[in-house]
């Protein structure tokens, strides 16, 4: 879903590469069908004649029409959800239609709201229809994920706390990024500061170590980042 944008295409690329000896049947879907075809001419470009993706089919999908998503649900067994931000492009609907449709669902939010609202109210129905709903699949937070399992399986005895950070080095004096990624950090932003008084409560007790802006570990200027792994791991 969402094979249009940005990320949508780099799935592309990435799927067409990972299903090549497979065999796995797959679809890109999104709400413009030029456009989707536009993005299999464009990831066609890349991969030369090595594979050919002219062939993928292509599903219309619209979040504003809860029909045509339910229906592009019942066609697949896993959905792959790059329409981001997720709390303004029908995130929650489309976990609700998966869910429906005993459809797994993977995607790539970094939103603090929408994880919260997804965990809360569709954990348990989920796990009733054994539904895997697996969310903050994006570069930002598998490292965090991975790396704190590394380190609680390999460090020698009990593992109370862990600095992580991520740096971000643009090879140029201009840095960017896409318009819905954008979308994404600015409303995290606003959802971070906004967050429950649980949330506070929480983190008040349990991020006892005031961030600093310098660390011993890197050479830059460092801030919290107000976005998904405090939920992610559990916090």
């Amino acid at each position: 879903m969402g094979a249009s944008g940005l990320t949508g295409r780099y799935a592309i690329e990435e799927l067409s590469y990972s299903v090549k000896s497979s065999g796995v049947k797959w679809a890109i879907a999104g709400r413009n069908l030029e456009k989707l075809k536009s993005a299999l001419d464009t990831v066609q470009e890349y991969l030369g004649n090595e594979i050919n993706i002219k062939d993928v089919p292509v599903i219309k999908a619209d979040v504003g029409d809860s029909l045509s998503v339910l229906e592009m649900c019942k066609r697949t067994k896993l959905l792959l959800n790059c329409v981001g931000p997720y709390n303004l492009y029908g995130g929650e609907m489309i976990v609700i239609n998966c869910i429906q449709c005993k459809t797994h669902c993977i995607d790539i939010s970094a939103e603090i709201k929408y994880l919260d609202t997804v965990q809360a109210n569709y954990f348990n129905v989920a796990r009733e229809k054994g539904v895997y709903i697996i969310e903050a699949c994006g570069l930002g937070s598998l490292p965090t994920d991975y790396g704190i399992a590394l380190l609680m399986k390999k460090f020698p005895g009990g593992l109370e706390s862990v600095e992580y950070f991520i740096e971000f080095i643009a090879e140029s004096q201009r840095m960017t990024t896409g318009y819905g990624t954008y979308l994404s950090g600015v409303h995290s932003i606003t959802d971070y500061f906004n967050s429950s008084e649980y949330r506070k409560q929480v983190e008040a007790n349990v991020f006892r170590k005031k961030i600093t802006d310098t660390s011993d570990s890197v050479t830059s200027y460092i801030k919290r980042f107000p976005e998904r792994d405090v939920v992610i791991l559990g916090v």
